[in-house]
C-alpha cells in the first residue's frame, strides 16, 4: 500500500512538472488570449507549494531544460516568494527543498541565471530577516576562489544591503560586520562585476542611517575608492563617482579630510570619454556647489553660510583652471538633444498636444530665475543630461566664486567659443555666457559692449538653436544692461533685436524672444519706471498684435504672459492704446470661444485678461460686459463637472478598495476627463478675472450680469469643497462688496452665512480672505445688515485670534499664513465700528489677543487702516469696560493705544476719553493698574493724553 502511494505521488509530481513546463512555454506565444489565460493560471497557482517546487526544479536543471525557460521559472518563483504570505505558508520541508534546488545554481556559467539566483536567494533571506546561517554562508562563499560563486554571492549581498541593511544591522551586528569586511576586500577583485557590486554594497553599509560598527569601514572604503578611480572599466568608474556623491551628501567627516583628493578624482572622471561617467562627475560638482550655498551643521566645520561659501570658494580656487574648461566642453549638445531640436523653420507647423504643455493658475509668468532654467530644468523636452548638469554647475560656480577669480579663466575660453567655426561650439559659448550672468554680471561690465555686440550678431545666426539661446542670454544680462543705460545705447538695440526674433521662423526662437522681452519689461519698470517703458511700448504692442494672428497655440500662451506683463508695467500709457486693446481683447475672446472646457490655454489667457482689466480700468467696461457673463457660465459649468468627477472618484475608490493602488489609479484615469479636465484651475482663473474686473471698474453702476446669477455663482464657489476655489471666491466676494454694495441687498443673508462658514483656521488663506470680505461688508452695509450675524462671526473668530498668543504646535500650524491673525484683528475692529455692543459681548475672552495683534498691525499696516482699527477698538471697549479689569489685559490695551503714532485729532480725543474713563473707573487703584506698564509706556501715555503717572 505504501508503495502504491509513493508511485501515485511520483506520477502527480511528473504531471505537475509537465504542466508547469507547458505553461511557461505557452506564456511566450504571441497570442494575447493565450497569454491572458496563462497569466490567470499562474495567479491561481501562486500559493501552491508543489508548483513552486516545480519552478525551483526547472530553474536549477541546466541539462534537461533550455535557458529561457529556466530563467522564466526563476523570475516567476521570485515573484511568488516575494509575497511573504506564500513563503510563510510553506512547510519547513518544502522551504528546504526550494533552497537546496536554488543553491545548485550558485556557480552556473550563465550570468543571467546567476543574477536570478541571487535575487531569489536575497528574497528568501529578507523574508527570514537574516536569521539562520545566511550571513555566515555569504561570508564563506565570498572567500571561495571560484569567481562564479563570488559573483552570485555579491548579487545577494548587494540586494540585501539595499533593501534591509538597517534591519540586519540591528539583528546581527557582528555577523554583518564580518561579512562587510569581506565585501570591502572584494573591491580589489580582478572581476569587474564583483568590484562594481562591492562598491555598491559597502556604500549602503556606511550610509548616514548605518551607525557603528560600519563607520569604521569608511577609511578603508575611501582608500579603495581612490585606487578604483584609476580603474579601466567605465562601469566601475561610474560606481566610484556615485559613491563619492553619496559620501558628500551624507557629510562624511573622512571625505572632508581628503576633500581635495576627491576633487582631483572628480576632475579625472570628468575628463573621461564615457558620457555617463562625465555626467556623474558634473553631478558631484553641481551638488557640491549647491550645498556650498547652504548652511550645514557638519560641512566645512561651520554653521555660517558665508563662511561655508568662503571655505568652498577658497578650496576650489586652485582647480578652476581645470574645472572651467571641462564644464565648457560639456555644454555642447548631445546626439539626443540635437535630435530634439526639431526643424529650423517650423512656425507654420501646428502644435501637437504634447507641445501645448499644461499651465496652472498662479504660476510665474514665464520669468527666468537666477538659475539656468531654460537648460537645466528639461524645458526642451530632453531628460537631465551632461549639458544641463554642466550649465547648472557653471551657474552655481559663478554665484560662489564671483567674477574676479572666474572671469580671467572663463572669458578667453568663451571668446574662442563665440568665434568658433562649428556652430555647436558657438552655441555652447552663448550658453556659457548666460550661465555665469547670475554671479559675474557686475564683473563682466568692462567687457559688456564687445560681448553685447557678439550676442546681437549671434541673434541673426543661421542656426535657430543659436538664435534661441542668444535671446535667453540677453535676458539674463538685462539687469546689468539696463542698470545705468541713461542714453539707451543697450535698450534700443536689445528691444529691436527681440522684436525681430519674435517674428522668427522657429517656434522655439519665438518663445525665447517673448520670454526675454517679458524680462526686459520687468527690469525696465523696476529700475526706471513706467516712463521708460513707454519709450518702446508702441512698437512692442504692434509686434504683439501681429504675432497674435500668426503664432501657434503654445507660443500664444507665452504671448498672453507678455501682454499681462506689459499691462502691469506700462502704467497709464497702456490704457491709452485703444487700438491695441480693441484688437487684442477681441482676438483673445475669439480664441476663448474656440477652446474646449478645461483647455490648458485658457489659464494664461484669463490671467492676461485680468492684468489688462486692472491696467485699463474704466476703459475695460465694454469688454467686461462680454467677458463677465462668460466667466460666470464657465465657472458654473466647471463646478458641475468637478462635482461629477468627485462622485466618480468616490465610486472608483469604493470599488477598488481591496485592490492595489496602481489598479485603482488605472481605472480612475481611464476616464479621459481626468486626463484633460483642469477644472479647479479654470474656476480659480475665472474667479480671479471676475474679481479683477470689479477692482478695475471701481464702483460698478451698471449690471455686468444678472445680480441673481452673480450671487448664485459666488455662493456656489464659496461653498465648494476645494479650498483653492473658496480662497479665490472669498477674495472675489470682497471685491464685489467694495465695488457694488448696493447690489447685495436681499442676498446678504446667504452671503453672510457662507462667509461665517469659511471662518475656519484649518484653511488659513480661505479664512483670511473671508475675514477681509466680512470687514468690507461691515463698513459698507452698516449695523442694520451686520447686527444679526456679528455674534456668529465673533464666535468663529475669537478662538482663532486667541491662538495667535498661544504657544506650541497648534500655533505653528495656524501661522502657515502669517496674515491670518492680522486679518481677524482688523475685521473685529471693523465690526466694532458698526456693531460695538455685539462685537464686545465676549470682550474679556479676546481683549488681550486683540490688543496684541493691533500693536503689531500699527507697525506694518497703512495709516488709514490702522486709524480705522483703533477707532473700532475705542468703540468696543467702552461698551464693556469691566472686561479690561485684569492687569495683563489693561497693559495690553495701553501698549496697543501707544503703538499708533501719531493719531488723528479725532482718534486722539477717543483714546484720551477712553483712558480718562478708566482712570475714573479704577479710582484709587489707578496707580496700581497703570504702574504695571513699563516706565517708557507710562511716560508716553501721560504726556500724550494728560494722565497722572500715579
Amino acid at each position: 500500500m505504501q508503495s502504491s502511494n509513493t508511485d501515485t505521488r511520483g506520477m502527480n509530481a511528473e504531471k505537475f512538472l509537465k504542466d508547469a513546463l507547458d505553461l511557461l512555454r505557452a506564456s511566450r506565444q504571441p497570442d494575447a488570449e493565450v497569454q491572458k489565460n496563462v497569466y490567470r493560471k499562474f495567479e491561481t497557482l501562486r500559493t501552491n507549494s508543489e508548483f513552486n517546487q516545480c519552478l525551483a526544479y526547472i530553474f536549477s536543471n541546466p541539462k534537461a531544460i533550455d535557458l529561457v525557460t529556466r530563467r522564466q521559472a526563476g523570475i516567476l518563483l521570485m515573484r511568488n516568494l516575494a509575497n511573504g504570505r506564500v513563503y510563510s505558508q510553506m512547510a519547513a520541508g518544502v522551504k528546504k527543498q526550494v533552497r537546496d534546488s536554488i543553491l545548485r545554481c550558485i556557480d552556473d556559467k550563465n550570468r543571467q541565471i546567476r543574477i536570478t539566483f541571487g535575487n531569489i536567494l536575497a528574497t528568501i533571506a529578507k523574508l527570514e530577516k537574516g536569521n539562520g546561517p545566511w550571513l555566515g554562508f555569504l561570508a564563506k562563499n565570498l572567500a571561495n576562489p571560484n569567481l562564479l560563486i563570488q559573483d552570485s554571492t555579491m548579487i545577494v549581498v548587494e540586494s540585501l544591503m539595499e533593501d534591509c541593511g538597517e534591519e540586519l544591522l540591528k539583528a546581527h551586528p557582528q555577523e554583518l560586520q564580518m561579512l562587510m569586511q569581506k565585501v570591502v576586500e572584494k573591491m580589489k577583485s580582478n572581476n569587474e562585476e564583483i568590484r562594481h557590486m562591492a562598491i555598491s554594497a559597502v556604500g549602503q553599509a556606511i550610509g548616514p542611517g548605518m551607525p557603528s560598527p560600519f563607520q569604521g569601514l569608511t577609511e578603508q572604503y575611501l582608500q579603495n575608492l581612490f585606487v578604483l578611480a584609476k580603474d579601466s572599466s567605465p562601469k566601475v568608474l561610474l560606481r566610484v563617482g556615485w559613491a563619492f556623491i553619496a559620501l558628500q551628501e551624507a557629510g562624511s567627516s573622512q571625505l572632508k579630510m581628503r576633500f581635495e583628493d576627491c576633487i582631483k578624482v572628480m576632475l579625472h572622471l570628468a575628463s573621461k570619454s564615457d558620457e555617463k561617467v562625465v555626467f556623474c562627475a558634473f553631478e558631484f560638482f553641481r551638488l557640491l556647489l549647491q550645498h556650498g550655498n547652504l548652511p550645514r551643521s557638519d560641512w566645512f566645520a561651520t554653521r555660517e553660510k558665508s563662511m561655508a561659501q568662503g571655505a568652498l570658494a577658497k578650496m576650489l580656487g586652485p582647480y578652476l583652471k581645470n574645472l572651467v574648461p571641462l564644464l565648457l566642453r560639456s555644454l555642447v549638445f548631445s546626439e539626443e538633444e540635437l535630435a530634439d531640436l526639431g526643424e529650423e523653420k517650423d512656425s507654420h507647423v501646428p502644435d501637437t498636444a504634447q507641445e501645448v504643455a499644461p499651465r496652472h493658475a498662479r504660476q510665474s509668468k514665464g520669468k527666468f530665475s537666477s538659475k539656468v532654467d531654460a537648460v537645466s530644468r528639461g524645458e526642451d523636452g530632453c531628460e537631465w543630461s551632461v549639458r544641463k548638469s554642466s550649465a547648472n554647475s557653471l551657474d552655481s560656480l559663478a554665484m560662489l566664486v564671483q567674477g574676479k577669480d572666474l572671469l580671467p579663466i572663463f572669458l578667453p575660453l568663451v571668446n574662442q567659443l563665440l568665434k568658433h567655426k562649428q556652430w555647436l561650439r558657438r552655441e555652447s559659448g552663448v550658453l556659457a555666457l548666460g550661465a555665469v550672468a547670475g554671479g559675474c554680471a557686475s564683473g563682466i561690465k568692462e567687457h559688456l559692449e564687445s560681448l553685447f555686440a557678439l550676442l546681437i550678431k549671434g541673434s541673426n545666426d543661421e542656426r535657430s538653436a543659436i538664435r534661441r539661446i542668444t535671446c535667453w542670454t540677453l535676458s539674463r544680462y538685462a539687469p546689468v544692461l539696463l542698470q545705468s543705460d541713461e542714453d539707451n545705447k543697450f535698450l534700443r538695440p536689445l528691444v529691436k533685436t527681440l522684436l525681430e526674433k519674435m517674428g522668427d521662423c522657429s517656434k522655439k526662437v519665438q518663445k525665447a524672444a517673448c520670454s526675454a522681452m517679458l524680462r526686459v519689461f520687468e527690469e525696465t519698470a523696476a529700475r526706471h519706471g513706467a516712463r521708460k517703458v513707454a519709450l518702446f511700448l508702441e512698437p512692442v504692442l504692434m509686434k504683439v498684435g501681429k504675432c497674435m494672428g500668426s503664432y501657434q497655440e503654445a507660443n500664444r500662451h507665452m504671448l498672453y504672459d507678455l501682454i499681462g506683463t506689459i499691462a502691469r508695467t506700462a502704467g497709464p500709457k497702456f490704457r491709452e492704446q485703444h487700438k491695441f486693446l480693441e484688437g487684442a481683447v477681441s482676438s483673445m475672446l475669439q480664441h476663448w470661444s474656440k477652446m474646449e472646457t478645461g483647455s490648458y490655454g485658457l489659464f494664461p489667457l484669463l490671467e492676461s485678461l485680468s492684468a489688462i482689466a486692472l491696467s485699463a480700468e474704466q476703459k475695460f467696461l465694454p469688454y467686461a460686459k462680454v467677458i463677465f457673463p462668460q466667466c460666470l457660465k464657465l465657472i458654473m459649468m466647471n463646478l458641475k463637472t468637478l462635482q461629477e468627477l468627485r462622485w466618480r472618484q468616490k465610486q472608483v475608490e469604493a470599488k477598488q478598495q481591496q485592490k492595489r493602488q496602481q489598479q485603482r489609479d488605472s481605472e480612475l484615469h481611464s476616464d479621459s476627463r481626468f486626463q484633460r479636465f483642469e477644472g479647479t484651475d479654470s474656476v480659480v482663473c475665472c474667479i480671479e478675472l471676475a474679481g479683477c474686473i470689479y477692482r478695475a471698474l471701481g464702483k460698478v453702476e451698471t449690471h455686468l450680469a444678472e445680480p441673481k446669477a452673480v450671487f448664485e455663482t459666488l455662493i456656489a464657489c464659496c461653498s465648494d469643497p476645494n479650498p483653492f476655489i473658496r480662497q479665490s471666491a472669498m477674495a472675489w466676494m470682497g471685491d464685489v462688496v467694495c465695488a457694488s454694495p448696493g447690489f447685495i441687498g436681499g442676498y446678504f443673508r446667504d452671503i453672510a452665512r457662507v462667509i461665517v462658514l469659511n471662518l475656519d483656521s484649518a484653511h488659513p488663506f480661505v479664512c483670511s480672505n473671508a475675514a477681509w470680505a466680512l470687514g468690507e461688508a461691515a463698513i459698507r452695509l452698516g449695523p442694520r445688515c451686520m447686527a444679526p450675524f456679528t455674534d456668529a462671526a465673533m464666535r468663529k473668530m475669537i478662538p482663532i485670534l486667541n491662538n495667535s498668543s498661544d504657544g506650541g504646535e497648534k500655533q505653528s500650524q495656524l501661522q502657515r499664513d502669517s496674515g491670518l491673525f492680522h486679518s481677524i484683528a482688523l475685521t473685529i475692529s471693523r465690526l466694532g465700528l458698526v456693531c460695538p455692543g455685539e462685537t464686545g459681548k465676549h470682550l474679556e475672552h479676546f481683549a488681550k489677543a486683540w490688543c496684541e495683534s493691533l500693536t503689531k498691525t500699527a507697525q506694518n499696516e497703512h495709516p488709514r487702516e490702522v486709524e480705522m482699527a483703533f477707532r473700532g477698538l475705542c468703540g468696543v471697549v467702552p461698551k464693556r469696560p469691566q472686561a479690561m479689569r485684569s492687569a495683563p489685559i489693561f497693559v495690553a490695551l495701553c501698549e496697543a493705544l501707544a503703538s499708533f503714532k501719531p493719531p488723528s485729532q479725532e482718534l486722539h480725543s477717543m483714546v484720551k476719553s477712553l483712558l480718562h474713563n478708566f482712570r475714573a473707573m479704577f479710582g484709587s487703584r489707578w496707580g496700581e493698574y497703570f504702574g504695571k506698564c513699563s516706565p517708557q509706556l507710562r511716560y508716553h501715555l501721560a504726556r500724550t493724553y494728560e494722565l497722572p503717572e500715579k
